[in-house]
């Protein structure tokens, strides 16, 4: 049964639970999303179960991790084709998905049409 450990919508002691969800996730060999902003390199243990999400910039550390990892996700946003774009630049086997929000205000069908044509670009 494969099993995606997300994001959690509120802030616990942060550290830990990452830990564990991580632990977890190598134990079922699956994936749990880690924000960048909270990677440290004591969890390279779990790179092979890492999904990193891109919530700032890229930098060095980023770099770094992008050449080791099979998944990134990153936020949707203006510029997010732009950065799936540098991302495969570095990795052009890495998958990258982008968080779409859940919410009946969010113009989806404008961007959603358009998000194949991008992505077939940006795949070539």
């Amino acid at each position: 049964m494969p099993v995606i450990f997300d994001l959690l919508p509120w802030s616990p002691p942060r550290r830990r639970i990452i830990e564990a969800l991580l632990q977890a996730a190598a134990t079922l060999a699956t994936f749990a999303l880690v924000p960048l902003s909270e990677w440290t390199p004591d969890l390279g243990a779990y790179i092979n179960n890492t999904i990193l999400y891109m919530d700032r910039p890229m930098d060095a550390t980023c770099d770094r991790l992008v050449d080791r990892l099979r998944l990134v996700e990153v936020p949707d946003s203006p510029d997010a084709m732009q950065l799936v774009s540098r991302i495969k630049e570095k990795n052009a086997t890495l998958v990258v998905a982008i968080r779409l929000p859940f919410s009946p205000a969010w113009p989806a069908s404008a961007q959603l049409s358009s998000l194949p044509r991008a992505l077939k670009s940006s795949i070539l």
